[in-house]
């Protein structure tokens, strides 16, 4: 860019790209690629905004696809994923009583016995 010449302000740079809009739209249905499209509207002289102007009007364009007046239209719905229940637990610990009154010696008891 020379000395003299200043960047764009979005405003013009906008008013650059909807003066395009149809041959911009031509492109795309070519499927040219944003940088080939800017790059030849720079050469012949139709454009003077930078690429990254560009493609802020390019995102524009994209995401403005349902007419002016009516609502834009609704995402699809995601499905819900209800949280996993955690396992139902005692309100209180059990309790564990011995089966007789008096303990075993735990160096004499069998551990096949124990479960």
């Amino acid at each position: 860019m020379s000395s003299e010449q200043k960047p764009l302000s979005n405003n013009m740079a906008g008013i650059e790209f909807v003066a395009c809009l149809e041959v911009i739209n031509e492109f795309l249905h070519k499927n040219w690629k944003h940088s080939q499209i800017h790059r030849h509207l720079k050469q012949e002289g139709k454009i003077t905004m930078s690429y990254g102007a560009f493609c802020y009007h390019m995102r524009r364009l994209s995401m403005d696809k349902h007419r002016p007046g009516e609502a834009p239209p609704a995402a699809p719905a995601k499905p819900v994923r209800t949280p996993p229940v955690p396992p139902v637990r005692p309100s209180q610990p059990k309790i564990i009583k011995p089966s007789s009154d008096t303990l075993q010696d735990p160096r004499t008891v069998d551990p096949s016995t124990l479960f």
